[in-house]
């Protein structure tokens, strides 16, 4: 496996990661929210995968499974699958990674198929040495020592990391939450708005702590019902008859 952080190839199998000079030799680089998530090269099929090539601009669902051929785990490459036209919709991509084994994975993938009658269309990545695994903080020891732990990432078109969840192996994720974050994250871009807790599309956004009213009123109009000095919510736009 050949993997590369920020653009620098390494040697097969070693993950380097470009932290800034002022760091201590012993830390390395964790993923946070608003980190630029790094590039990486990995075999897949009869080619080599880069995750930047494959983003194009598009948002991204990035998450790690522990194993295949289990049952938790394959419910949920399940529930992705079964969302593919509503994560296109959305200008979205999904991508997987676990430490099996590509040969494997190819089986596995076909059982799920066969199972639910679904067309698993994203790639599904192998790591078996956990160096991705390990570099992306996807690998918790207290959990368990060998496997990914189910953890997610959503990356935006620049490749920021706008969310960060972990599952413990034993409770399943619910794939609409996921998609749930994405269209609020893409209704809040750039217009001063921020989504209370339980938005769904449709509903009423908040505007941002830090804006003053004045400011709402004469951007929004009608659509800003002030509730208090803190809780301004704005109405989504009435569609035309």
């Amino acid at each position: 496996m050949d993997l590369s952080i920020f653009g620098q190839h390494m040697r097969p199998t070693t993950a380097q990661i470009d932290v800034p000079r002022t760091y201590d030799s012993h830390m390395r680089w964790v993923p946070k929210l608003g980190d630029v998530f790094p590039n990486f090269q990995v075999a897949h099929g009869d080619g080599v995968f880069d995750l930047y090539d494959w983003a194009d601009g598009n948002w991204v669902y990035f998450f790690s499974h522990p194993a295949l051929f289990t049952p938790v785990c394959t419910t949920e490459i399940a529930d992705v699958a079964a969302h593919a036209d509503e994560l296109a919709s959305r200008g979205a991509k999904a991508l997987n990674i676990s430490r099996d084994h590509a040969a494997d994975q190819t089986r596995w993938l076909q059982d799920i198929e066969r199972l639910f009658g679904l067309n698993i269309d994203f790639p599904l990545l192998s790591d078996p040495d956990g160096t991705i695994a390990s570099a992306c903080g996807m690998m918790h020891p207290s959990e368990e020592s060998t496997l990914c732990v189910r953890k997610s990432f959503i990356l935006d078109p620049s490749l920021r990391i706008r969310m960060i969840s972990e599952y413990p192996m034993n409770v399943g994720r619910d794939f609409e939450e996921f998609l749930r974050v994405i269209d609020a994250l893409q209704a809040t871009e750039s217009n001063s708005l921020v989504a209370p807790g339980g938005w769904m599309p449709g509903d009423a956004l908040l505007v941002h702590p830090y804006s003053l009213t004045e400011e709402a009123q004469a951007r929004f109009g009608e659509r800003l019902q002030v509730i208090n000095g803190y809780l301004r919510l704005v109405h989504p736009k009435t569609k035309a008859a």
